[in-house]
């Protein structure tokens, strides 16, 4: 039986990984309202945001090198372990 936080990342981690690597015009137009709006208020959500990417960046980069596939297909055969 999988943990439960096992089982809220299984459902999260795809939505969440689609939501951090989409920038589109959309996205900028909220972003910059959410600016005008809140100000600074916000702004620890840039750091906790960049460091999602780098880590998301990182281990793409790190499924490319070992198995030649690009992110998707890795996503699409399901080769990739959870548990490390």
């Amino acid at each position: 039986m999988a943990s439960p936080l096992g089982a809220l990342l299984a459902v999260l981690g795809p939505g969440l990984l689609a939501g951090l690597s989409v920038d589109d015009p959309a996205g900028s137009t909220a972003y910059s309202l959410l600016g005008a709006d809140h100000g600074y208020q916000l702004l620890w959500v840039l750091l906790l945001s960049t460091v999602a990417l780098v880590m998301f960046q990182w281990s793409a980069a790190r499924m490319g090198a070992v198995t030649a596939l690009i992110i998707a297909c890795v996503a699409a055969l399901g080769i990739v372990s959870v548990t490390g």
